[in-house]
């Protein structure tokens, strides 16, 4: 492998944008696991540049300026970002094509008694 790729590091932005119904902005606390996971257990985590998190509820606009320069973008999503996630994802997209969008959901299931 090339040791220019190997030497440059991977910028990696987190999204997980609050809901709109509260009025209050809450830690990114699924996005921040992730994040102090790889920076404590993986074997090459100097490689990896971590932009701020975006978790504030944003335009679409603003959101795409804050991760644009991204390798690797990861969104925690719920039903209250879904869409708006999703359109910052496809707008990335549109404007760098190799970037890598990545999805995690919550899902929650409920038993019956």
């Amino acid at each position: 492998m090339n040791k220019t790729k190997l030497s440059k590091k991977i910028k990696i932005g987190l999204v997980q944008i609050n809901n709109s119904f509260s009025g209050a902005s809450y830690f990114p606390y699924t996005v921040g696991l992730l994040q102090a996971y790889i920076e404590e257990h993986s074997e090459f985590s100097d490689r990896y540049d971590f932009l701020p998190f975006v978790y504030c509820r944003v335009s679409a606009e603003e959101g795409v300026s804050q991760l644009l320069d991204a390798n690797i973008v990861g969104f925690s999503s719920y039903v209250w970002n879904f869409r708006l996630s999703l359109e910052i994802a496809r707008r990335l997209k549109k404007q760098n094509s190799e970037i890598l969008i990545v999805f995690g959901f919550l899902v929650q299931a409920f038993k019956n008694k």
